[in-house]
């Protein structure tokens, strides 16, 4: 049984670079279950509730108990941010639909109480922690229909590997232009060239889905195209694949 959350808890909040799909959260840390000061984000209203509870720290997303705008067809993404940024921990939610009030999605047991507590760490100064919040809306804000199966955006494209968003987007943009994308058909195999065998293969992967989606198009296919043979052969660890890494 969910225990009832106690009283609110003051935070700070302030958009980031004028992004409304962003916020950053500064949250003053109390064990037990609470929710945070309501915010808006992505045309809606959300709060955030914190479990500090059974050696974990958990963080939820949520609509509050007076909603009306409902549905909410979303993706979010909750990150507990460090101050040394390449230790900054980032969750990716599956498209969700939140249909009542007081409803909550999020990631259970995020860090440990015991690594949240080193001053080394660089989560927690002065007892207090920075949460992430992105939210990206797959439904109109003022849609007051409650079937929205049709707006559901099919193509899945690229899996995220913790902070490979920007290679993500690069790679879909090349897909989309035909001359290069049968340029990189036309070159030759070689065991030598793995970057080259592994780019292939994800172009061919992300054809599959497209034919998938000219057949049925709101059939959408959860099996995003991996990446992982691809930074294999760049030689990249699992440390590279969090570490953002701007297009250049």
């Amino acid at each position: 049984k969910t225990k009832k959350p106690k009283p609110m808890v003051e935070v700070s909040q302030h958009l980031i670079e004028n992004d409304p799909n962003f916020i950053k959260v500064y949250y003053k840390r109390n064990p037990g279950l609470h929710n945070s000061n309501e915010f808006d984000l992505a045309g809606w209203r959300w709060h955030l509730v914190v479990k500090e509870e059974e050696g974990n720290l958990s963080i939820y997303l949520a609509v509050p108990e007076n909603a009306t705008d409902l549905p909410r067809l979303v993706r979010f993404q909750i990150s507990l941010l460090c101050n040394d940024i390449e230790k900054s921990i980032y969750l990716d939610s599956q498209i969700y639909s939140f249909d009542s009030p007081k409803e909550d999605q999020g990631f259970g047991n995020m860090i440990s109480i015991d690594k949240l507590n080193k001053e080394k760490a660089g989560f927690c100064v002065n007892n207090t922690i920075q949460i992430g919040i992105f939210i990206k809306s797959f439904a109109p804000t003022n849609s007051s229909s409650t079937n929205i199966s049709n707006e559901i955006i099919p193509y899945v494209g690229l899996k995220n590997q913790g902070a490979t968003c920007y290679m993500n987007s690069l790679l879909q943009f090349y897909f989309h232009i035909p001359y290069f994308r049968k340029l990189v058909y036309d070159i030759p195999y070689s065991e030598t060239e793995p970057i080259c065998s592994a780019l292939q293969k994800i172009f061919w992967k992300l054809e599959q889905i497209d034919e998938n989606i000219n057949t049925n198009p709101y059939s959408s296919s959860s099996n995003a195209v991996s990446t992982q043979e691809l930074t294999k052969a760049f030689r990249w660890n699992a440390k590279d694949s969090f570490t953002q890494h701007d297009v250049q």
